[in-house]
């Protein structure tokens, strides 16, 4: 997949669309989505496919296999995802760490029940799909 160009100012660096889409499944999604991974990952590519005929671009819509490959191959970005910044997303709101100080390693990061939880369910995955 060579030929997309994403644009998300939160992460703006130049990179395979497929580390977006690892982003976004390992960040902020329930588990339930996680759980359903191929289900979602077909619905992705049909969208996908839509949105570039209607831009007339559909000679750039990648084959099934070839973002299932793309995925695999850069899986290890989506578990390190899932490990650290679903940390943040899950936090307890009455304990939302300070990131300044934690990465001046002024103050450690207090990890919610429901990020533990998360992690439980994660792991299987990741181990599954050897991205740890």
């Amino acid at each position: 997949i060579d030929f997309f160009r994403f644009v998300d100012f939160q992460l703006s660096y130049w990179t395979s669309p497929t580390i977006y889409l690892l982003y976004f499944l390992n960040s902020s999604p329930t588990l339930e989505i996680c759980e359903k991974y191929d289900v979602f990952l077909k619905e992705y590519h049909e969208a996908l496919g839509e949105t570039l005929k209607m831009l007339n671009l559909e000679k750039f819509h990648p084959t099934l296999e070839s973002l299932e490959r793309e995925l695999e191959k850069r899986g290890t970005f989506g578990a390190i995802t899932g490990l650290s910044i679903r940390s943040i997303v899950l936090a307890d709101r009455h304990n939302i760490p300070d990131l300044d100080k934690i990465l001046i390693n002024k103050e450690g990061a207090s990890l919610s029940e429901s990020f533990k939880k998360a992690v439980r369910q994660m792991l299987p995955f990741y181990e599954e799909k050897k991205w740890i």
